[in-house]
């Protein structure tokens, strides 16, 4: 092979690497940047939201959540009383508007049965709630362990403005990746 045809090979070569790899290198940057802003993630500690959720296992959470709906797991917020703030995992049983009443564990909503295709844990004698109705932009959320989950039943509905984001796909430890419904 001759010197020229080196050096075509050579800037061809540098030419493809140029046209293909700066390319696909803004594609990658736009898509991790555009990930995480629109998502991040939260620990789970404890066991208020079995069987769905394990303690430990880190979730993927999407940000900018704003239709909320029944069934939905969503991270909150919590500003506690020494002014710092914790994220808390629970289920969304109850819409602004909504007739919420909890007897034995189970959400009475609106007179019907709590429904869902999720378990839940209750046990007898566990926390109930009178009848209130969910005020506008809040949510009422309980957790999956109810006897355990500290909740809507104590602390009352949610501000809107306190959901982080709703709880997509649970990402570690690997063996447990999976989506959340």
């Amino acid at each position: 092979m001759n010197s020229e045809t080196r050096d075509y090979e050579k800037e061809f070569s540098h030419k493809l690497a140029v046209f293909l790899l700066v390319p696909l290198s803004i594609l990658l940057v736009g898509l991790l940047t555009t990930f995480y802003v629109n998502n991040t993630t939260a620990y789970i500690d404890g066991i208020s939201m079995e069987p769905t959720l394990l303690s430990e296992e880190l979730v993927l959470v999407t940000r900018g959540y704003d239709q909320p709906a029944r069934g939905d797991i969503v991270v909150i917020v919590e500003q506690l009383a020494d002014g710092s703030k914790q994220d808390i995992v629970k289920r969304i049983v109850g819409l602004a508007g909504d007739e919420i009443e909890i007897r034995q564990g189970r959400a009475v909503i609106n007179g019907e049965a709590e429904r869902g295709v999720y378990t839940v844990y209750v046990a007898e004698g566990d926390i109930e709630a009178p009848r209130s109705r969910v005020p506008d932009d809040h949510v009422y959320v309980l957790g999956d362990n109810r006897p355990v989950s500290e909740d809507s039943r104590i602390f009352g509905p949610v501000p809107l403005d306190a959901v982080l984001g709703q709880v997509t796909w649970v990402i570690q430890p690997i063996d447990s990746f999976r989506r959340v419904d």
